[in-house]
This record gives C-alpha cells, sequence and structure tokens, in this order.
C-alpha cells in the first residue's frame, strides 16, 4: 500500500494473512479500505504514505517463513542457522494449537530457546542495518522474528491459563505498536497511528473486574493486572498529557522508556518494575495515570535491554541483579537531569514494586541529594541490603494484608531505614494487589506521599 511491492490488487496485498478472510471481524472491509488507500498514496511522495500494519500473532509459520527469506537474501550463513533453529518447530507440522498442546500439556520439548535465539540475532542485524540505512526490510524480519517469539509463548501457555495467554496476545500488540511508533519516527517526526482491532483488545478491564460467570470469557481473560492494548492507550493519550517515548543512555546500552509529561508538572517519578515485568505492567501503568492526574510526571522505564530481557526469560536471575537494576535506574536519574524541556530540575522521587523496590532503594542511596521520596508496592526492600541504612528519602512501603511472608520483611526493612518511614498494609489484598479497590488505595497512598515529599520549593 506504500508501493513497497508491485501487487495490484487488495486481495494480493493481504495474502500473507493466511487466517483471511476467515475471521469472526468483516474483511470485505478491510478490502475496501486498502483500495482506498493505495488510491490515496499514490499521489504523495514516499515519505508522506500511509502504512496499513498488522499487529497480531497468529501468523508464527509464515513469519518463520518471512525471517528465513530475509536472511537467504542477505547473509547465507545466518540463514542457515534460522533455518537450523526454527527446524525445532517441523516435528509438530504447520498447526501452531498442536505445538501449544503437545508443549504445553505433555513432556515434548519446546522451542522457547530458539525462537528467543533468532530474535536476539535479528535486533542486533536490524539495529545496525536500521542505523547505517534506515532499512525497513531488516525492520520487517525483525518484527516476523518477535513474533515467532511472542507465538511460541502464546500457544504454550493458551492450554494452562486463559488468564496468561491473553496478556502474551495483547502483550505483544503493544510491543509491536511500540516498535512501529518508534521506527517511523526514527527521522525526529512522531507519526500518527491509528489502532484498528477488536473491541475486545480496546477495553477498559476495569469495567469488566467484577463480571462473574463463565459466560463472559472475556471478562476472565481482561480482568485486573491484565495487559489490553486499550488499557495502554489511556494511559498515553491521557487529555492534557504529553506522551514521549524516550531512549535512556545508561552505560553500555540503552534502555527504553515512556514519559507522561502533564501540562503543569509538580514532580517525576521513575518507575523500577518488579519480576519478570517491563514498563507495560499494568499495575504500574495504572499507578502512573493516577499520579498524571495529580500534576506528577512519570518515567515508566525496561531496566533491562531487549535482550536481556530474553535472556531472563530462560534463566531468571537478570531481575534479581538489584545491583545491576540500581545502576539503570541511577543512570536514567542521572540523564533526566541533563535534560531541557521541562525535565531538568524537577524533584525525582522513585516508585518500586517487588525486586524494583529493592533496586529504588539502593539508587535512592546512591543520590541522596537528587531523590526526594520513594514508594514501594509489594515490595522486596530486604534485597536492598546495607543501603537500607543510606537511604535518606522518606520510603513509604505498602503491602498486602494477604502478603504474609512480604509484610515480614518490609517490617525488617523499615526499622533499618533512618530516613521517615511509613509502612501501611492493605486489608486483603495478596501480592499483586488484585483485588478489588486495593490497587486504587495504593495509587491514592503514593499520590499523598509523593505530593508532600516531592512539592516544589518556591
Amino acid at each position: 500500500m506504500q508501493q513497497r511491492r508491485d501487487d495490484a490488487f487488495a486481495t494480493d496485498v493481504l495474502a500473507g494473512f493466511r487466517r483471511f478472510p476467515t475471521w469472526m471481524w468483516r474483511n470485505t472491509d478491510v478490502v475496501e479500505f486498502v483500495d482506498w488507500l493505495r488510491a490515496f498514496n499514490d499521489s504523495r511522495p514516499p515519505a508522506a504514505r500511509a502504512g496499513f500494519y498488522g499487529l497480531d500473532l497468529y501468523s508464527m509459520h509464515a513469519s518463520m517463513e518471512a525471517v528465513l527469506g530475509y536472511l537467504r537474501k542477505t547473509d547465507s550463513e545466518a540463514a542457515r542457522r534460522a533455518s537450523e533453529r526454527y527446524a525445532c518447530f517441523d516435528q509438530f507440522g504447520n498447526d501452531s494449537q498442536v505445538y501449544g498442546l503437545l508443549t504445553g500439556l505433555s513432556s515434548a520439548e519446546d522451542c522457547e530457546e530458539e525462537a528467543i535465539a533468532m530474535l536476539v540475532d535479528l535486533r542486533r542485524r536490524a539495529s545496525s542495518t536500521v542505523r547505517d540505512g534506515h532499512d525497513d526490510s531488516a525492520f520487517d524480519a525483525e518484527q516476523n522474528a518477535r513474533l515467532v517469539k511472542n507465538a511460541e509463548a502464546y500457544y504454550r501457555s493458551m492450554y494452562l491459563s486463559d488468564v496468561s495467554s491473553w496478556s502474551l496476545r495483547d502483550r505483544h500488540m503493544v510491543e509491536t505498536l511500540h516498535a512501529l511508533e518508534r521506527h517511523l519516527g526514527r527521522s525526529g517526526n512522531r507519526p500518527k497511528i491509528v489502532v484498528w482491532a477488536h473491541n475486545s483488545h480496546l477495553g477498559d478491564a476495569r469495567a469488566t473486574r467484577r463480571t462473574a460467570g463463565a459466560q463472559c470469557r472475556m471478562a476472565r481473560h481482561r480482568s485486573a493486572g491484565n495487559l489490553s492494548c486499550g488499557l495502554v492507550a489511556m494511559d498515553t493519550l491521557a487529555p492534557g498529557i504529553d506522551h514521549r517515548p524516550l531512549r535512556i543512555p545508561a552505560g553500555w546500552v540503552t534502555i527504553d522508556a515512556d514519559l507522561n509529561l502533564p501540562t503543569d508538572t509538580r514532580g517525576i517519578v521513575l518507575f523500577a518494575h518488579g519480576s519478570g515485568s517491563s514498563r507495560f505492567s499494568p499495575r504500574n501503568r495504572f499507578v502512573a495515570r493516577k499520579l498524571g492526574e495529580a500534576g506528577l510526571a512519570t518515567v515508566l522505564a525496561d531496566l533491562l535491554t531487549s535482550e536481556e530481557e530474553e535472556i531472563d526469560e530462560r534463566t531468571r536471575h537478570l531481575r534479581f541483579d538489584i545491583e545491576l537494576l540500581a545502576q539503570r535506574l541511577v543512570a536514567a536519574t542521572d540523564w533526566l537531569g541533563q535534560q531541557a524541556s521541562g525535565l531538568s530540575g524537577l524533584p525525582i522521587g522513585y516508585f518500586g514494586a517487588s525486586t524494583g523496590a529493592g533496586a529504588a532503594l539502593v539508587a535512592a542511596s546512591q543520590r541522596p541529594e537528587v531523590v526526594r521520596a520513594v514508594v514501594s508496592r509489594g515490595g522486596r526492600p530486604d534485597l536492598a541490603g546495607d543501603a537500607l541504612s543510606h537511604v535518606s528519602a522518606p520510603t513509604l512501603l505498602i503491602v498486602g494484608g494477604n502478603d504474609v511472608p512480604v509484610i515480614g520483611m518490609n517490617q525488617r526493612a523499615a526499622a533499618q531505614i533512618t530516613a521517615e518511614t511509613q509502612l501501611i498494609i492493605v486489608p486483603g489484598a495478596t501480592h499483586l494487589f488484585e483485588e478489588p479497590s486495593t490497587l486504587d488505595t495504593v495509587a491514592h497512598h503514593a499520590q499523598e506521599w509523593f505530593l508532600r515529599h516531592l512539592a516544589l520549593k518556591e
């Protein structure tokens, strides 16, 4: 549709969508739209043409073929390695659900490591290729490798837990959307993007939190703590808040982050996510939205790079590397202090969840003159170790009343912090604060704490 191919008809352009037109949605509308878009682009210069991109992950085998096709044209040795890795899927045939059934419910060995290794390779290749020549084909190949990796996890989990598989699918859509935004905006101009999706992916999960019964399957999918494209869009497109994707240098790596900047900013809060989570954490984004409503800017950062996250999915060790996570948080703090555009000089606070709380406290101890407040949600402050006695920022520890082991950890940590410290136990809440109104309680206390301690001095 951007005339990057020679297809004459909309049906040819859409031929790669193997499930088309058998989905539940009215795909004749899509054909008509693609025909219109092609005519619209005909009279426009290449840089001004609109594209039409897929976000879902139902093309696992077609995406493998796309990765192999790209590598065969650009690097025969890399194509050979890719073919060997993807051969792991051959024993399951071409039905992705068979793969999920056999690996999820039986002892069949999965292909997770092979899919992750290919994505890491393609990310490295795409990074250098795009940096040198803005090659769209390298970006496309990376997205196809991302799809294979995420689809592998999706099909493997769908027979074990409806909730996790739904979240994996929507997280893939969000990751792809953010990658597309960065790619299209690489010249410096922020792209305009319209998301066209089924309402089950765009709705507000809070509206279905209390819906009960098996009759509403989507409500179970989208209960508290699960991700949907709609919820992320609400976070990033809230009225009166400027959303900016950030790339923050942190030593030898660069980390991705999302900045939400209210019109009249009263301070800025950096989020340190917890074990195995990311800047897309629906719980942290909910809290960030509430802070934004109070005039506080927020930065939700991935303290691990994409490659490190892929490694951590296998080893589970980087999420507990508190020293590394704290170093990344300190780097982000220093970087913010050097920026213009309303960021430099803002009072800074940290919000840490789970293991991220330990990293936030270590980082706060290393930047006592900068960090004015810390809030921990279901945190592991004990992981900060000896740094606890060096924390000078007022610290609020919020723990679920039913999260008994973590209550003890927080009580012992509070005794070691010499700065102003308060421990709040939320009745009826478990570790993830998934129970109705419990996360609202967290957001309320965090909002009050930051407003009190981050108030700009006149």
